[in-house]
C-alpha cells in the first residue's frame, strides 16, 4: 500500500459516522478499493504526473472557519443573497443565503437529505457508485459526506444564476472532498456558477457534482477554475442524467495548476435531450489543464456539442480525451465535438483525443482537433494597421477563446472571467 493509500485510508476511518450515509460511504469505499488508483499504463490517465500526487503529504482538514466578512469578499457581485457556502467540503448554512430565491429551493447537508429522502436517493447513489470507474468520483462518495443537496421543485425557475462557492481553507496541505447533488424538478430552470477559492499552497481537492435533471428541465454549470495556486491540484467529476427534454450545459473555465483535470459524463436516457459541453484553458509557466469526457447517448433524437480550447505558453500542458457512445438504440443522434489549442511557445505541449463509438445505423456525428501556432500572416497585416506586437497577439489570442466565453450568458460572471485577460 502506497503512502497516498496509507492516508486516504485514515482519513476513511477518521470521518464522523452518520448513520443516514454509512452504507452509502461503506459501498463507495469498498468501490474504491476495488476500482483502485489511477495508473501511468491507464491511457485516461496517461498525460497525468500521477507521482507527484502519490508522494503528497497530506492531512484531513479541520471544520474551518472563515469570518463573514472574509467569505463576503470572495462573493461574486449581486450574489450575496444567491450563494452557498462550502468550507473544507462542508454545506455552511449560516454563511449561505437563498434569501434571492424566494423559497423556490431547498439546500441541505446531505445526510439530512439522506435522512429525509432516502429512500429516493439511495438507490441512486448505489447504482451510481456501482456503475462509476473513476476512483477519484468514488472517493469523493467515500469521503465526502459534508456535501450540499439541493433540491428544485418542478416547474421552478431561477432566473438569477446561483453561486456555489467552495473555500479551501486549510493553511496546511490538505485533502478536502466538496460535494454537491442537485435534483431539478420537472420543468425547472437553474444557473450555477461554481468558484473555488484555495488559501492553502500544496492542497488537493477531490470535488464532485453530481446532477439529477428531470423531464424537460434545464440546468446550466459554469465551472470557474481560473485563479488557482500553481502548487495545487483541482480534481473534478461532473455525473449528469438527463431524462426526456431535459437540457444541461457546462462551461469550464481554468487558467490551470499543479494540475487541474475535470472528468465529465453526461447519459442521455430519455429522448430529444440535449448536452452542451464547453471549455477553455489559458495556461502558462508550468501549470497543467486535462480533461476527459464521455458521452452516452441512450435515447434516440439526443444532440450533443463538445467545444474545447486552449491556450498555451510557456512549458504549460494539456489533454483532452473525449468520447461519443452511441448505442444501438440511440437513433437519429446528432453529436459534435471538436478541440482546438493554440501553442504559444515551442515548450507547451497539447495532446488531443476526439473519438467515436456509434452502434446505431442513423447517426450524424462528427469530431476533430486542432493543435497550431498564431498565423504570421494575420500578425503582420494587424500590425501594418498601426498594432504593436503585443497588440496584434492579444488580439488574435481573443479571438480565438471568445466563442467559449460568449457560452456565459451573465454579464457579472463573463467580466470575473476576463479580468486581466
Amino acid at each position: 500500500m502506497t503512502l497516498f493509500e496509507e492516508q486516504l485510508k485514515r482519513h476513511y476511518q477518521l470521518l464522523p459516522g452518520d448513520a443516514a450515509l454509512e452504507t452509502i460511504r461503506q459501498k463507495a469505499w469498498d468501490r474504491f478499493q476495488a476500482v483502485g488508483l489511477p495508473q501511468k499504463n491507464q491511457e485516461v490517465w496517461r498525460s497525468i504526473k500521477l507521482r507527484k500526487l502519490f508522494e503528497k503529504s497530506l492531512t484531513l482538514p479541520s471544520l474551518g472557519t472563515r469570518s463573514r466578512e472574509e467569505i463576503e469578499t470572495l462573493i461574486l457581485p449581486g450574489f450575496k443573497k444567491r450563494c452557498l457556502v462550502m468550507i473544507n467540503g462542508q454545506l455552511d448554512l449560516e454563511l449561505s443565503s437563498t434569501e434571492d430565491l424566494g423559497g423556490r429551493l431547498i439546500v441541505s447537508h446531505l445526510e439530512r437529505a439522506a435522512k429525509s429522502y432516502g429512500g429516493f436517493l439511495k438507490p441512486a447513489w448505489m447504482q451510481a457508485i456501482k456503475e462509476e470507474t473513476d476512483p477519484f468520483a468514488v472517493l469523493n462518495s467515500a469521503l465526502g459526506a459534508k456535501g450540499a443537496f439541493v433540491y428544485l421543485p418542478p416547474n421552478a425557475i431561477i432566473e438569477k444564476p446561483v453561486q456555489i462557492l467552495s473555500v479551501h481553507s486549510s493553511e496546511t496541505s490538505s485533502l478536502v472532498q466538496p460535494r454537491l447533488h442537485l435534483f431539478a424538478g420537472k420543468g425547472s430552470r437553474i444557473t450555477l456558477v461554481s468558484t473555488p477559492h484555495v488559501f492553502s499552497s500544496g492542497s488537493v481537492c477531490n470535488a464532485s457534482f453530481e446532477l439529477s435533471i428531470d423531464e424537460n428541465a434545464d440546468v446550466s454549470l459554469y465551472q470557474l477554475n481560473h485563479r488557482m495556486p500553481e502548487a495545487h491540484w483541482q480534481l473534478e467529476t461532473t455525473r449528469s442524467f438527463l431524462k426526456r427534454d431535459s437540457r444541461f450545459t457546462a462551461v469550464n473555465l481554468t487558467n490551470g495548476s499543479e494540475t487541474v483535470r475535470s472528468d465529465y459524463k453526461a447519459v442521455l436516457t430519455g429522448e430529444n435531450g440535449e448536452v452542451n459541453l464547453s471549455g477553455l484553458w489559458m495556461l502558462q509557466g508550468n501549470r497543467e489543464a486535462h480533461t476527459n469526457i464521455l458521452i452516452d447517448h441512450q435515447a434516440p433524437h439526443c444532440r450533443s456539442n463538445q467545444l474545447f480550447k486552449g491556450v498555451l505558453d510557456d512549458a504549460s500542458r494539456s489533454s483532452f480525451e473525449g468520447k461519443i457512445y452511441v448505442r444501438q438504440a440511440a437513433q437519429k443522434t446528432d453529436a459534435f465535438q471538436l478541440n482546438n489549442n493554440l501553442l504559444l511557445s515551442e515548450k507547451a505541449n497539447a495532446f488531443s483525443k476526439p473519438n467515436l463509438e456509434i452502434f446505431a445505423d442513423d447517426v450524424k456525428a462528427s469530431h476533430g482537433a486542432t493543435v497550431g501556432q498564431l498565423d504570421k500572416e494575420q500578425l503582420f497585416y494587424l500590425k501594418s494597421r498601426g498594432y504593436s506586437q503585443e497588440m496584434a497577439q492579444k488580439t488574435m489570442i481573443k479571438g480565438f477563446y471568445l466563442e467559449i466565453i460568449d457560452q456565459i450568458k451573465d454579464s457579472v460572471v463573463r467580466d470575473e472571467i476576463t479580468k486581466g485577460w
